[in-house]
């Protein structure tokens, strides 16, 4: 039987000398603000546990990204349903069909959110997109760090009233 606890000697060319050195570099905590759905944040948590356990098998950090960008899509979705816009919608046969993401994603405009947000949204579908359809069997690793916590704050901003978003990048532009 393979033993599933010792660490990936790929972090010690990360300079991860012991356990709690990779938890304090490498395991983001999910801090959601109280708008943030339920769903949300219970569903980070098995984001949290991918990456802690990545210290025993590498590959497992690219699952972090995967699970992240899954939560995104529902975060996506469960925002659109507490804004009441419908999930559906009927095409010209009558038939009911699936919103798209992209289209739920620009539905978002309609209910205030800025341009910047959307843009954001929008390049989490895109990873998302590149990750639900590799084209060849590789891995990231730890590398995909870079992208989990991006994501963790465009999904936070996306449970945020549209209207301080929009005071919040005026401000921002003003600043610049």
């Amino acid at each position: 039987m393979a033993d599933y606890f010792t660490p990936d000697p790929i972090w010690s060319s990360f300079q991860v000398k012991k356990q709690e050195d990779y938890i304090k570099k490498y395991v983001i905590k999910g801090n959601f603000h109280s708008g943030v759905h339920e769903d949300v944040i219970k569903s980070f948590k098995t984001v949290e546990y991918l990456m802690a356990h990545a210290y025993y098998h590498w590959e497992l950090y690219d699952q972090v990204l995967v699970k992240l960008l899954s939560i995104f899509e529902m975060a996506v979705k469960l925002r659109s349903k507490s804004l009441n816009n419908p999930l559906e919608y009927q095409d010209r046969r009558g038939k009911t069909q699936t919103k798209t993401l992209v289209k739920l994603i620009d539905e978002l405009k309609l209910f205030g959110y800025p341009p910047e947000l959307i843009r954001d949204l929008h390049w989490l579908r895109l990873l998302r997109n590149m990750e639900a359809h590799p084209d060849r069997h590789s891995f990231a690793g730890a590398m995909k760090k870079r992208a989990v916590i991006p994501g963790l704050n465009i999904i936070n901003r996306l449970f945020v009233d549209p209207s301080i978003l929009t005071a919040q990048n005026e401000n921002n532009t003003a600043l610049l």
